[in-house]
């Protein structure tokens, strides 16, 4: 042992060890202590002062002991057991060795009863085994700025994670709501080509000026008007949140964004949070939506055949009214309800042609006489006229019109007549237009039966043709399913919606899906429990998605798990509901708003699909067609031209039924055919279909095995032949119906006996 280190504390003079601690430590320690590891025993030196020499010089005789008892005193007391563990003889020194003679540990000192970090150092003296140097020092300000780069390098990362799950951020403002005061996170190389300010004393003005060219220009006044710093803060102290829509110019197209700005407090301090959001593919998706479904229940209201009101045009005028009437608002009105006499005579003896035209005929002639009132077509030979103000004051002499038939027998005309029967409204005797109906329905029955057996007698009938009872044909109350295997729960569910629905019962999953295959023409909604013994609900969703007459009818999942949630969602479900039930107004609203959807859903699907085949109308494959140009803009498209050679043959010899079973079968081949290949086919008319999709290079062993699958097991093998045309890189003919012209020229090269399965047309 050295000479130094054999003297004993008291021997050493406080300048000798002051040196050493000097030599050890750095000078801006306001405590230090010489410590002797073996007994204890110290020198304490206090605060250095600006000379550079110590205020304070203690001693003691165990630094370890000592020190424990004036922790309480001076340590903040949620460090408190970090130091005690910290400052053991046998802890420290194991330390000191870890980590290479020095040992370091922070923690907050009561000054002045305030905590403020402080940063302990203990460390051997180079050549002494027997000592160590502690030095305390201050270091608040240190881990003040440190918390603070920690702060920003967290708000930096926490912008990068949100920008990284949120890809439609644009830019992310942290502003000051009293001075304006602003910094941005940019997260979007487009927004940055904007060239706005990333930070700035005034937010609000900043952004006005920027507003001239960043916004588009029919969108100025709306923000000018919308984006004030008192209608935001009013805003978002009322409801939370703003939110405004409107048009950036990223590039040199006008682009739909959300803006969106809400309030934070972090260490009371207030914090506005702006975020811009690209929304342009969602909004404009959107506004398509909403015109297809525009367009979807116009055409989905109008009858194809005459013109006129459909039936689901009178349902939805049928509620309109029952409001009316519940009310106590509706103004008087008449209900009268046609029939084209012996329609189906016309149609046995002459054929479905003859018999539209009595229709068409028909119908001119009902809207002529009730040509100030709306006329609907509800049924293949039936029509509804709703009278009013001036057609309501002539009602009786309109009906006699309507119900006239030549004195001269011999010049009626077996599909030229009407029946018709009226009722009339009476506030407080009908609840509604149904019954109202009725009424009227049930008087023209009887007009038609007097003609039957009277001046219409000789009409020739069809031989077995029964006469039809009395049937309403109108109802537009909607009919639920209630799967549930606890009765309480389905006479619940019945109880709460037993005002606006009708209902049928399922105990369990395999009641519930013999239930839907009996009745899915009637089931508007499937209320669906999740828990049930022998088939889950999960397993009833599972079977309905691969049958394609159940896979459209919505389902709500009942369950008391909402850890299923996501399951049900993603399985097919329309909706989910939490058992205990909540609120009956929210099961009610959940209930309407889902079949609402399925309503609007299916409108599109019937109006885009061509009934008899499955796939898509003409107009509506044109519509999808730039579409696909646009999904596959890097990629050759070929349009295709499907024929069947000499189709009007087939129908003669074998009948109308084979000839639709032949093009039902085309039909359901080709849209097996388009998912295949990501394109998308229609019925352009009669007997011709037209396919649109991404290039295929070998087109013969596709069209083979096509071709394959239309008349498997179909029992026409040798009597169908289809002819194939392709127009390759037909996606350069701007002119879309011109690229299925040119198709057609290829499809007419192939002749019924050449062994070309298909003709390709290049450019």
């Amino acid at each position: 042992m050295s000479s130094k280190s054999e003297n004993t504390m008291d021997e050493m003079s406080s300048g000798a060890v002051y040196e050493g601690i000097v030599n050890a430590l750095a000078e801006d320690y306001f405590d230090l202590y010489y410590v002797n590891v073996e007994t204890g025993s110290y020198v304490e030196f206090g605060s250095v002062s600006e000379e550079g020499q110590t205020k304070t010089e203690n001693r003691g005789d165990d630094f370890f002991a000592q020190s424990k008892e004036h922790m309480e005193k001076y340590i903040y007391k949620e460090d408190l057991e970090m130091v005690k563990k910290a400052i053991d003889r046998e802890k420290l020194l194991e330390g000191i060795n870890k980590y290479g003679g020095t040992y370091m540990l922070q923690f907050r000192q009561l000054v002045g009863g305030k905590p403020i970090y402080v940063s302990m150092k203990a460390t051997r003296i180079d050549g002494d085994d027997h000592h160590i140097i502690i030095g305390v020092s201050n270091v608040e300000s240190q881990v003040k700025d440190r918390r603070a780069a920690e702060r920003a390098l967290e708000e930096r990362e926490t912008y990068k994670r949100l920008a990284a799950l949120n890809g439609t951020l644009l830019v992310l403002y942290y502003v000051d709501p009293d001075t304006g005061r602003f910094r941005e996170f940019n997260a979007s190389s487009e927004y940055r080509e904007l060239g706005i300010d990333v930070e700035g004393a005034d937010f609000f003005k900043t952004t006005y000026k920027n507003s001239d060219t960043a916004i588009y220009s029919e969108d100025h006044d709306l923000f000018h008007a919308q984006f004030t710093r008192e209608r935001i803060l009013e805003t978002i102290e009322r409801d939370g949140v703003f939110l405004l829509d409107y048009r950036i110019m990223l590039g040199d197209h006008p682009t739909y964004v959300g803006l969106k700005a809400a309030m934070i407090e972090e260490k009371g301090k207030r914090t506005l949070i702006i975020g811009v959001f690209n929304e342009d593919v969602q909004i404009r998706q959107e506004m398509e939506y909403v015109q297809n479904l525009s367009d979807a229940k116009k055409m989905a209201s109008i009858d194809s055949l005459t013109g006129i009101r459909n039936k689901h045009a009178y349902s939805e005028w049928e509620k309109e009214t029952n409001e009316r009437i519940e009310k106590e608002e509706q103004e008087p009105f008449a209900v009268v309800v046609c029939d084209v006499n012996s329609l189906k005579a016309v149609n046995d003896l002459h054929g479905h042609k003859a018999g539209d035209v009595c229709i068409k005929n028909a119908c001119e002639r009902i809207c002529d006489v009730f040509n100030h009132s709306p006329v609907f077509r509800i049924g293949g030979d039936e029509f509804v006229a709703l009278l009013f103000d001036e057609d309501y004051s002539r009602r009786q002499e309109l009906v006699a019109h309507i119900n006239a038939i030549p004195s001269d027998p011999s010049k009626i005309r077996i599909g030229e007549t009407i029946s018709a029967g009226m009722a009339e409204f009476v506030q407080g005797q009908h609840t509604s237009l149904l019954s109202v109906f009725e009424e009227a329905d049930k008087k023209m029955y009887e007009r038609k039966q007097y003609l039957k057996s009277t001046v219409l007698k000789e009409t020739p009938q069809v031989e077995g043709d029964p006469e039809p009872d009395y049937i309403s044909v109108i109802n537009s109350r909607k009919r639920l399913l209630i799967v549930d295997d606890m009765e309480i729960n389905r006479e619940m569910l019945a109880h709460i919606l037993q005002d606006d629905y009708d209902f049928y019962f399922a105990s369990d999953g395999f009641e519930a899906l013999e239930m839907l295959r009996s009745h899915k023409d009637e089931i508007d909604l499937v209320l669906l429990d999740y828990f049930m013994p022998n088939k889950n609900g999960q397993e009833v969703i599972a079977e309905m998605q691969v049958d394609e007459e159940l896979m459209n009818i919505p389902v709500i999942i009942l369950t008391v798990d909402p850890e299923t949630e996501l399951d049900c969602l993603k399985s097919g479900a329309v909706d989910f509901i939490l058992k205990p039930y909540p609120s009956i107004e929210i099961v009610r609203a959940r209930v309407a708003k889902s079949i609402e959807l399925s309503e609007n859903r299916e409108l599109i699907r019937f109006t885009e699909r061509d009934k008899k085949t499955g796939v898509l109308n003409k107009e509506y494959f044109f519509r999808y067609i730039q579409r696909l140009d646009h999904l596959y803009k890097d990629c050759a498209m070929d349009a295709m031209v499907f024929d069947v050679n000499r189709f009007h043959s087939i129908n003669k010899q074998y009948g109308r039924q084979f000839g639709d079973l032949v093009l039902r079968s085309i039909g359901t081949s080709l849209r097996n055919l388009a998912r295949k290949t990501g394109g998308i086919c229609c019925r352009e008319g009669g007997d011709t279909f037209f396919l649109y999709g991404p290039h295929m290079d070998d087109y013969e062993q596709l069209i083979c095995e096509f071709l394959s699958e239309v008349v498997a097991g179909k029992g026409f093998e040798d009597m169908v032949n289809l002819r194939v045309g392709v127009y390759t890189e037909a996606e350069q003919e701007p002119d879309t119906e011109e690229r299925f012209a040119k198709a057609k020229i290829a499809a007419e090269r192939v002749r019924d006996d050449s062994e070309e399965v298909c003709g390709v047309y290049d450019l």
